[in-house]
């Protein structure tokens, strides 16, 4: 994991093709008010890690299009979405779910296949939480 340093070299790692929404601090609120569940990269374009994990967020993004958005944020960029969001280094998979204003540190290993299956976990948690919303709703119209 790469520590934060200040660096005056700031670009972006994404482009729309790798279906990777880049986030800023104009369109982050779209991730709160989004119902869907958002992986999320916090990188900086300088940080080795980050530059040797792109490729496999650019698979998570296409293996996850239409279920699950993802998307990165500078934080060379928007160093307050970094304090906002605990950022210690980088890269930062945060996972928004159910809870937008909590979102879930990923902690595993950083593969394709490891981070899909968090986010699997948060859409059955998301799927669940509709299911007994509508239960209750259609019990009180009982």
């Amino acid at each position: 994991m790469c520590i934060i340093a200040f660096t005056s070299t700031s670009y972006a790692l994404y482009v729309p093709q790798d279906n990777v929404v880049e986030l800023d601090s104009s369109n982050f609120e779209i991730v709160l008010k989004d119902p869907n569940i958002w992986i999320i990269e916090f990188y900086a374009p300088w940080c080795g890690q980050c530059i040797k994990f792109m490729p496999k967020f650019r698979a998570l993004a296409k293996s996850l299009r239409g279920l699950i958005k993802v998307g990165a944020i500078n934080g060379d960029l928007y160093p307050q979405l970094i304090k906002q969001y605990n950022v210690k280094g980088y890269p930062t998979i945060k996972i928004f779910g159910i809870y937008k204003n909590s979102p879930i540190d990923f902690k595993g290993k950083r593969t394709v296949v490891n981070l899909q299956r968090a986010a699997l976990i948060e859409l059955k948690k998301l799927i669940l939480f509709g299911v007994i919303n509508t239960a209750i709703q259609n019990q009180a119209t009982c």
